[in-house]
């Protein structure tokens, strides 16, 4: 529900001004801080939404430890098939055990009858964080964070699982002592939006599933989870390696038509072609272009495929270095701009 700020009427969360004084409507929140939920968790503060939930930061009360708690609207709860829906769903994502991804824990009813799922509290900083402060990385850098990516979503495709909607908001950095750890974030958000989208679903584009910059070709054509496999998560993989190593997406566009279009008809220009002052290597380009292909038999097989061809392109990349190293270097009448491996 939303709520004008003036007059205090409440309205369904589609609506956006108030009909009466136009000011514009505040969601409401629908558990406030403090609030114990089933007995067994306590509401530290709303931090964030998505088609179907509100997410909570949450204190477990039995063990001290942070979780998530993602809870239905009000209005989809009042449907039995979409609720049956949410828990096999959530039932199949709890199945999934990988250290990156994020870990569903346990599933839940509240007090006022509204399904929720307990998950795994990833704290740390979403990759378009960095992105937007540190890019372009360096190479093994984006090796890195990509592979981690790829492992999770071998897991996920070994459960059946196509994520759909790979992006940097749902690639989430946590520092540890072996360096930085990656959570993947999201899984199930587009089956669930496919389900509640119905018979909009291929006739409009606000109606995509996915989020337009990342799109892969087949989900821009419309195609169904049904009709997509992991090769479409690894299209968007590589468009999100692209912008990790340019710190710029592989196309230019400003409309959902246009994004749409660009992932269906274009070929981005070669990294090695648009960015050649950045010296990246040509075995992590071509592999970066590889992913891109609009056809997916000609993208890496499988996220397994893919973490062995960038495994190659660090040892490749590792080599380089060594020989750079290995090399004598002249005095330089001017300050170079060579790059850095990490």
């Amino acid at each position: 529900m939303r709520a004008c700020p003036q007059c205090h009427a409440t309205y369904p969360d589609a609506d956006a001004a108030c009909p009466t004084d136009g000011a514009a409507l505040e969601e409401l929140a629908l558990w406030p801080e403090g609030t114990v939920v089933a007995g067994k968790y306590r509401v530290v503060a709303k931090i964030g939404r998505d088609v179907v939930c509100t997410v909570y930061k949450a204190i477990d009360l039995k063990s001290g430890q942070f979780r998530s708690l993602k809870v239905m609207s009000q209005e989809l709860a009042a449907d039995p098939a979409f609720v049956e829906l949410f828990e096999q769903d959530a039932q199949r994502r709890k199945k999934l055990r990988h250290a990156n991804v994020s870990r569903v824990e346990a599933i839940d009813e509240s007090d006022d009858g509204l399904p929720f799922i307990v998950m795994e509290y990833v704290a740390g900083q979403s990759l378009k964080k960095y992105l937007e402060l540190e890019a372009p990385f360096a190479p093994l850098r984006a090796c890195g964070i990509a592979k981690q990516v790829a492992a999770g979503l071998e897991a996920a495709h070994a459960l059946g699982m196509v994520h759909r909607d790979i992006k940097p908001d749902s690639i989430y950095l946590l520092d540890s002592s072996g360096g930085a750890t990656v959570k993947l974030l999201g899984l199930g958000v587009a089956s669930l939006q496919e389900a509640l989208l119905g018979d909009r679903f291929r006739s409009a584009p606000e109606a995509v599933i996915g989020t337009f910059e990342y799109l892969s070709p087949e989900q821009a054509l419309g195609k169904l989870g049904s009709e997509v496999d992991g090769r479409a998560d690894l299209y968007s993989l590589g468009v999100v390696m692209y912008q990790m190593l340019t710190a710029n997406l592989p196309f230019r566009a400003t409309t959902p038509a246009d994004w749409m279009t660009s992932h269906i008809q274009l070929m981005p220009i070669p990294i090695r072609v648009a960015y050649p002052h950045l010296g990246i290597p040509d075995v992590l380009t071509d592999l970066v272009m590889r992913c891109l292909q609009k056809a997916a038999q000609l993208r890496p097989a499988s996220a397994r495929q893919l973490i062995l061809e960038i495994e190659q392109a660090e040892k490749a990349i590792d080599q380089l270095s060594k020989e750079k190293d290995a090399t004598p270097q002249r005095r330089a009448r001017h300050k170079s701009s060579g790059w850095k491996f990490w």
